[in-house]
């Protein structure tokens, strides 16, 4: 009964979210991590089959795929953690619901390269969202296989779109060092990048 309440909570906190609300997208991924780091194996993936076969829940996820909405950027490490535990097996998943997933997060990227929002804090905020996620699934003894090139595609976006967008605006660097998490940084650094002279982001932004 206690898995089913927060489950709805969570699916109508998802539901309930639009475009504009950075954080609370972003805390989406938070209120997961939690769940992940504190429950069973067995309900994690009840929590994740469920979530991802919810039918008004997969409205709105194809109501924003279509529409390339902000929303699915703001809470890319959701989707990019729910997508991985079906790559690697943990969740088995119809698929219409797979695909819906793979989608989700391929818009994720597509928004947040085209710059939609036009402003540094996406740059520092869009790696915390993947390497939360990554963290999310190290802390519970998950698969990472396929969390770790999705890092590392995600941190290769984000020196991408500083060069192309950022590079010549006025206090962009210091901002995102200043909202960039070292410590998630540091954290994911050895498993996506081997070391921090191969790591973009630390370069980028840290060094």
């Amino acid at each position: 009964r206690e898995l089913y309440g927060f489950l709805d909570s969570f699916k109508k906190d998802i539901g309930g979210r639009q475009s504009g609300d950075h954080q609370g997208l972003a805390n989406l991924l938070g209120a997961w991590q939690e769940y992940e780091m504190t429950r069973s194996k067995s309900d994690l993936m009840s929590f994740a089959r469920d979530l991802c076969t919810d039918s008004s829940l997969a409205e709105h996820v194809n109501r924003g795929i279509q529409a390339k909405s902000g929303w699915l950027r703001d809470s890319a490490g959701l989707w990019v953690r729910l997508h991985a535990m079906h790559q690697d097996g943990e969740v088995d998943l119809p698929e219409e619901d797979a695909t819906r997933l793979q989608r989700a997060v391929d818009v994720a990227f597509e928004v947040f390269s085209a710059n939609e929002g036009n402003h540094e804090d996406y740059v520092a905020a869009w790696y915390q969202q993947a390497a939360t996620a990554l963290l999310s699934a190290l802390f519970s003894g998950s698969s990472v296989t396929t969390l770790v090139p999705l890092v590392r595609r995600a941190g290769e976006h984000c020196v991408s779109v500083y060069d192309e967008h950022f590079t010549s605006k006025s206090g962009a660097m210091g901002r995102i060092r200043e909202r960039i998490n070292r410590e998630y940084l540091d954290a994911v650094q050895e498993l996506v990048w081997g070391d921090a002279e191969s790591d973009l982001v630390f370069q980028k932004f840290l060094a």
